[in-house]
């Protein structure tokens, strides 16, 4: 026996907990072991200091950061410009996901350094950048990145505390403006441009010389550059060190030339690391490729689209940052000139540093020029009308069969209100508000007046609304709503449930599951809050209407937890996928602030695929395969109860979910089941009744029972 080991029935010495405070001004960081509190202590004179340091940093900062791009430039001037853009292109993007990793870096990065590029003439001819020079760039522009993540935020004039949930609003906006910055995947960003812009193409043709489409063109044009040119790149460059490999280990190479270099290197560079040193050298000759792919001329661009140069002229000179822009940049901010302008001129030609920015730069450019004619408030008619439209849709494809409204008015002791879109399926009813206002540049850019400005037009009259119609619901023995044809009578005691949602055009997810203790402030009954592109990747997942409601309800008990936060819808969803979100926030209850995993992979595969034009099946959420069946005949049939019983199979934990189907397998193998009833026919047929207990679930609503029959999980009833 090891002598670590303790003998049986001695007492297990208790592992020693580790403490740590740390004070950064009045705030107090405590840890113990793997918990972590913040604390605010109201000291003014510690506000009063902060306060100065804010300050003197926010005065110095720009002069500081000015001087280390000045440096950064220095540093690559004899470089040829495009060669250093496509190196960093390569080195933080390209390379990790060719290896199967997540990029290393923020596209802000290639941005920043795109711009301060684009600054000075092209004087640099030398394309190859040592690496030396390659580790300095980097190094610079990592910093240069966290500096500019870090909020400044203003501090009360009174030496009062900061408001701690408002801060963390500006923090997840900055981050997130930042780091991510891609607001929709593509296909959904494409989609949402046709839709608005399609009927007004005459009238942008006729202001700026091209349309929506013609502009799309453009970017699928940069996208099959970028993609085959790195793809080809990659794929000759695994041949060629699997070559060097072979000849390393004695092995006859594939093409001579291999071996030619292997014996050059050794000769002129004894000792040398042969493989590290021809990596190396492809990732600069990948770089070298990739430059002119993500720039290239007007000519290479008017032969990719097949449109008029003129055309790609117009487009490509709206898209481009100006020269006041480029005169007044200097460092990364949150909403920086390629937000607006994609596009950068770098040694004569048109660079897009970061692909993702040229679809949602296209509304904001289209939006502006429509300002300026006769068919603006048509677009904004438009524009609202198609967020309703395009709620209504994704309910009725998520709970096919539901009956569904837009538009009902309705008069309580209130006032009058209105609903946009109103859900009835089953006995439970939804609530829907859609905003289709945009986030303003200046609340993107962390402006304190303008963020506040904005979360209530988008987000908090949306709850105040839906709210109010529950309110009218719960007054009354028999709610009334009107369309002016329609009239819809609805009883509170013919429904289970009432579900408040607010939707947004604009990708808000990351400020509001991220900022829950500002915005959920006071909601006694909290609303959920999406963007009209994650309810749609909901919809896209959740196929089965009990899977869409099961997730509804529990996403809604996470709302009233406002110190458990997440930094993007989708991670909610992911999070669904692998366990149904059957964890208790409330057990999080001695907790300041719990956040949980925001990433979102199989979401993100599945829906770039699906960009793509594959044909793949959606992710499933992680239950046993003979309930996933059992769901999709409950969903099929609509026997009676058929939803309640599909809520307490979902609600089973997973240990019971998996005896459960080992249950259903063996009565369909034709086993005895000890689980369940088996009675069988005289025609040969047989069926099964399960009960199901589940203690978690609420009094009323304990338990169900499933008959099957047939061994093929055909559900014939269903009672509770």
């Amino acid at each position: 026996m090891s002598a670590k080991r303790k003998r049986s029935g001695t007492k297990k010495r208790r592992k020693r907990t580790q403490h740590e405070v740390i004070r950064v001004g009045p705030a107090v960081i405590r840890r113990t072991a793997k918990r972590i509190s913040i604390h605010a202590s109201p000291d003014p004179e510690q506000f009063a200091e902060m306060r100065r340091r804010i300050a003197a940093w926010t005065a110095q900062a720009p002069a500081d950061l000015r001087a280390d791009s000045e440096n950064m430039l220095a540093r690559v001037a004899g470089l040829d410009p495009l060669s250093v853009l496509g190196f960093v292109f390569n080195h933080h993007h390209i390379n990790p996901q060719l290896a199967g990793k997540q990029m290393s870096q923020s596209y802000a990065i290639v941005e920043h350094l795109a711009l301060l590029l684009a600054k000075a003439p092209a004087a640099g001819h030398e394309l190859a950048i040592s690496s030396a020079t390659a580790k300095q760039l980097v190094d610079m522009l990592a910093e240069h990145l966290q500096k500019a993540i870090i909020p400044q935020p203003e501090l009360p004039p009174d030496g009062s505390p900061p408001n701690d949930a408002f801060i963390g609003a500006l923090f997840a906006i900055r981050s997130w403006e930042l780091a991510v910055r891609v607001e929709r995947y593509d296909h959904q960003q494409k989609a949402l441009l046709r839709a608005l812009f399609e009927p007004f193409a005459t009238d942008l043709a006729a202001a700026i010389g091209f349309t929506c489409d013609d502009a799309m063109a453009v970017e699928d044009a940069y996208g099959r550059r970028i993609h085959s040119t790195v793809a080809e790149s990659e794929r000759q460059a695994h041949e060629a060190l699997a070559d060097v490999d072979r000849v390393l280990k004695g092995k006859p190479a594939r093409d001579e030339s291999a071996a030619a270099l292997v014996q050059d290197l050794r000769t002129a560079n004894p000792g040398v690391d042969i493989r590290k040193h021809l990596t190396w050298m492809v990732l600069l000759w990948t770089a070298l490729r990739t430059r002119h792919a993500c720039a290239p001329d007007i000519d290479e661009l008017v032969g990719e689209t097949g449109l008029q140069r003129e055309v790609v002229q117009h487009i490509t000179e709206a898209l481009s940052v100006t020269t006041a822009e480029l005169d007044t940049y200097w460092y990364i901010v949150p909403v920086g000139p390629l937000k607006r302008h994609p596009l950068v001129t770098i040694a004569g030609r048109s660079a897009l540093p970061s692909p993702g920015l040229f679809l949602p730069a296209l509304q904001t450019l289209f939006e502006d020029v429509l300002k300026r004619t006769p068919r603006w408030e048509d677009y904004q008619k438009h524009r609202a009308a198609y967020s309703e439209d395009r709620a209504a849709r994704l309910f009725a494809r998520a709970l096919s069969g539901a009956t569904i409204y837009k538009n009902l008015k309705y008069k309580s002791a209130k006032g009058e209100g209105e609903v946009d879109v109103l859900v009835l399926f089953e006995r439970q009813l939804f609530f829907v508000e859609v905003k289709s206002g945009d986030f303003a540049d200046a609340a993107r850019a962390g402006v304190e007046s303008r963020v506040e400005d904005t979360l209530r037009d988008l987000v908090l009259k949306a709850f105040e609304q839906v709210t109010r119609a529950a309110e009218y619901l719960e007054g009354v023995p028999v709610a009334t709503f009107r369309d002016g044809k329609t009239k819809v009578d609805i009883r509170r005691a013919d429904l289970d449930d009432v579900h408040l949602v607010s939707l947004t055009m604009e990708q808000l997810g990351h400020v509001v599951n991220t900022a829950k203790a500002f915005i959920y402030a006071g909601q006694p009954n909290a609303p959920l809050s999406l963007s009209l592109d994650d309810l749609e990747v909901v919809t896209d997942i959740l196929t089965l209407p009990s899977l869409f409601l099961h997730y509804v309800a529990r996403r809604e008990v996470y709302a009233s937890f406002l110190n458990v936060e997440i930094g993007d819808e989708l991670g909610f969803l992911e999070t669904y996928l692998r366990d149904l979100l059957h964890d208790d926030p409330s057990k999080y209850g001695d907790f300041d602030h719990v956040m949980m995993d925001p990433s979102s992979k199989a979401i993100d595969d599945f829906e770039h695929a699906r960009g793509a034009g594959e044909d793949v099946s959606p992710p499933k959420p992680a239950i046993p395969d003979q309930l996933r069946t059992l769901l999709e005949n409950l969903a099929d049939l609509r026997t009676p109860s058929w939803l309640a019983v599909s809520f307490v199979l979902l609600n089973l934990i997973a240990r019971d979910q998996r005896r459960l189907a080992r249950s259903l397998q063996a009565f369909i193998d034709g086993k005895r089941v000890d689980t369940a009833r088996v009675t069988r026919s005289g025609d040969g047929t047989a069926s099964a009744a399960f009960r199901i207990d589940d203690p978690r679930l609420a009094p009323g609503d304990s338990g169900g029972t499933v008959v099957v029959v047939n061994r093929e999980l055909a559900v014939l009833s269903t009672s509770t």
